[in-house]
């Protein structure tokens, strides 16, 4: 075997080797693809479900505020009545 046909080889050997590295490269990107989708699709359903907490704790907190707003202005009137 001569160096040309061994030079050949070698090259032949090269090209398999980088078109097996860039399959394998596209395998791994489409998978990190995959896996950042579904990182995203969970920010975006957190993001939902602590919106949807938010509102429902500001709806609970007017009304307790407004419970606590009832009974001292209820607390009041019965102070008023029992000292005339």
């Amino acid at each position: 075997m001569g160096i040309a046909m061994m030079d050949e080889e070698v090259k032949q050997r090269m090209i398999r080797s980088a078109d097996e590295t860039r399959r394998h490269f596209d395998l791994v990107a489409e998978e990190m693809r995959h896996h950042a989708r579904l990182l995203l699709e969970g920010v975006i359903a957190n993001g939902v479900a602590i919106d949807h907490l938010a509102a429902e704790m500001k709806a609970e907190f007017i009304e307790t505020k407004t419970m606590i707003r009832t009974l001292g202005a209820n607390l009041n009137l019965t102070a008023e009545h029992d000292g005339s």
